[in-house]
């Protein structure tokens, strides 16, 4: 199953959601200004979250908005 075959059915946002925490993890290159990347630094350690959790949240409550 494939991230658009959601799109074209009528899926819970919890199935999406679990399509999208299933699978394996890939190396990805992010590019932010480093005035960003310190204070995301702090942020992260004040909160005990990882940059890699809080992308992963960001892009799955994002993809399983329903639009």
């Amino acid at each position: 199953m494939k991230y658009s075959d959601f799109s074209d059915s009528r899926s819970f946002t919890t199935e999406i959601q679990e399509f999208l925490m299933d699978g394996a993890d890939v190396s990805v290159a992010l590019c932010i200004p480093k005035n960003h990347r310190v204070s995301a630094k702090q942020a992260f350690f004040t909160s005990g979250l990882t940059c890699d959790l809080l992308v992963k949240q960001a892009m799955i409550n994002n993809l399983s908005k329903k639009g």
